[in-house]
């Protein structure tokens, strides 16, 4: 235990230091993770409480929420209890922790939490664990209970919560009513069964009673001003997959966090859509009951989901954050090569410090797409940045971004429509013609098209051509959004000559070599600079048939 402690101080004091140099007042988390795969008794071993819950959980608050973890594994109830004593003392210091986040997984019943036994231990119960949770000061605060019968936790922390609130005042504006739900519990229907390949988590359930709570004393307050509790738990029993190695009802949670849970595809995710979607999953799965307390005001979102990504050419280095909505992304650039970083998508600033100077500019984050970043932008103060970076009292989670190489592929489906000049024919016919072609190609190596050349040759008529081309060809990348297509045309198509007598017309053939430069100026538009010099047949009165052929074009192309 204190090696943990003094590694998660050491965690703690590294985003400290990040955010000194970045923007104060954020949304400083904190996650208490406790998990145990055995049980009291004869209950059955919950081999994937600890890989397959708590491991994926801390990853994914370290690494994609910028949460601190602490994590209790199959640890007994004295050593939660002191766990407990160091995050409330945590808690009453500064800088202060305005989002905490307590998850449990393992065996329960409908008082005690199945922790490891001692002899001079006495069980975790549910009320202690309550006064625990009720007495931080956090501006936030989430429980996550996957275990069976852990439901009971919550007409406890309703009555005790609302008995705190009801000798609350509010000084100031009070725009938003106070938004609060609480969801009575009802009993289970007999005679359900356990679903197969799954372990029950606990001692079979017989419900309890509902509980009256007094909400008309909750204070209003102002929709941006978003805090208080929520305590998501099993109604019944909980599951564990045994063949997943992991809870049922966490797997989905998990799944939610990665973006699945985002059901209004606006980019953030909020503890409510989580709920919903793991609630409705892990029902279908395995009929786990899943119930929840909120007292909450204002909107809060939980997560990200990363819809776009930043692309950071080789030539800029240094610290880079980024802020898009509720969310504040740090990177620190160091090597001198292009790199990708995942994002949300929106409205959003970068700021770029190297040493003592600093420059900023806004982005428009595309969903779906790549946004690259070409400059460092307009240079600004350092010490005046804020004033024009971030708003008073907004809160902003600082998230730490993953710089991961920047691999760029070819695009699957790219459409364009060039105009050119092409030279071809036999003296004396020879003459420029003018090209237009609309062309598809398919992940740039293999491409057809449908073209049109018209000329004057030195003489009384004109000369249309009509083809229908096949282009393979080799992509390669030169640099950044740069491609060089390397390959080869076959074109057959029809020739009319328009003279005063009539229209005449012939078979034209053409092959040879062709050379593109493709440059992308976003990851939808670019532009196409095309050469290509070949043979072309054309059967002509005088007997001459091959005549040499080469053209130059400029295309707008679309890749999708």
């Amino acid at each position: 235990m204190p090696v943990m402690w003094r590694l998660f101080c050491l965690g703690f004091g590294t985003i400290i230091f990040l955010m000194s140099s970045h923007v104060s007042a954020r949304d400083l988390r904190l996650a208490l993770l406790v998990a145990n795969e055995t049980g009291w008794g004869q209950e059955a071993r919950l081999r994937g409480a600890l890989r397959g819950d708590l491991e994926p959980m801390s990853r994914i608050l370290k690494q994609k929420l910028g949460f601190q973890v602490v994590v209790v594994r199959n640890g007994s109830a004295a050593q939660v209890r002191r766990t407990f004593a160091k995050i409330r003392q945590r808690l009453q210091r500064k800088p202060k922790i305005r989002t905490f986040l307590f998850y449990y997984s393992g065996h329960a019943d409908k008082q005690f939490f199945h922790l490891r036994q001692t002899r001079r231990d006495s069980p975790l119960s549910y009320q202690e664990f309550v006064r625990f949770f009720l007495s931080l000061k956090a501006k936030r605060r989430f429980a996550l209970l996957d275990a069976c019968d852990s439901s009971m936790v919550i007409p406890q922390a309703a009555l005790q919560t609302s008995n705190q609130q009801s000798g609350l005042m509010v000084k100031g504006p009070q725009s938003h009513p106070l938004r609060v739900m609480y969801r009575v519990l009802q009993r289970r229907r007999p005679g359900w069964k356990t679903q197969p390949k799954v372990t029950r988590k606990g001692a079979t359930v017989s419900g309890y009673g509902r509980s009256k709570v007094d909400l008309k004393t909750l204070p209003p307050v102002s929709e941006k001003q978003s805090s208080g509790l929520q305590i998501i738990a099993s109604n019944g029993n909980a599951y564990h997959n045994n063949r997943l190695g992991a809870s049922v009802f966490t797997r989905h949670f998990l799944f939610g966090l990665r973006g699945a849970a985002d059901r209004n595809q606006d980019g953030k995710i909020t503890m409510d859509e989580l709920y919903d979607y793991a609630k409705v999953k892990a029902r279908k799965e395995s009929g786990q009951r899943m119930d929840r307390l909120v007292f909450f005001r204002g909107t809060y979102n939980f997560a990200p989901n990363y819809r776009s990504s930043l692309v950071v050419p080789a030539q800029i280095t240094g610290k880079l954050f980024v802020s898009v909505g509720d969310f504040a992304f740090a990177y620190h650039k160091t090597k001198r090569r292009i790199i990708q970083i995942p994002m949300v998508d929106g409205q959003g600033l970068l700021r770029i410090q190297t040493q003592k100077r600093c420059w900023l500019q806004p982005l428009r984050l595309p969903r779906s797409r790549r946004l690259w970043v070409n400059k460092y932008g307009r240079q600004v103060p350092c010490q005046r940045w804020l004033s024009q970076y971030a708003q008073k009292g907004d809160e902003q989670v600082l998230l730490p971004a993953e710089g991961i190489p920047y691999r760029p592929s070819s695009p699957n489906h790219v459409a364009g429509l060039s105009v050119g000049a092409t030279e071809l024919g036999s003296y004396p016919l020879r003459a420029y013609h003018f090209h237009l072609s609309m062309s598809y190609r398919w992940r740039d190596i293999v491409g057809v098209g449908l073209e049109y050349e018209v000329g004057q040759p030195p003489v009384s008529f004109q000369v249309h051509r009509l083809f229908v081309s096949i282009e393979p060809a080799w992509p390669v990348r030169l640099a950044g959004p740069v491609w060089l297509l390397l390959g080869g045309y076959l074109r057959l198509g029809t020739a009319l000559a328009s003279t005063e007598l009539g229209m005449t017309s012939t078979f034209t053939l053409g092959g040879g070599g062709m050379l593109a430069l493709n440059v992308w100026l976003n990851d939808r538009w670019g532009l196409r600079l095309g050469g290509r010099v070949g043979v072309d047949a054309t059967p002509l009165e005088d007997g001459k048939l091959f005549s040499l052929h080469w053209g130059l074009s400029l295309a707008p192309i679309l890749r999708f």
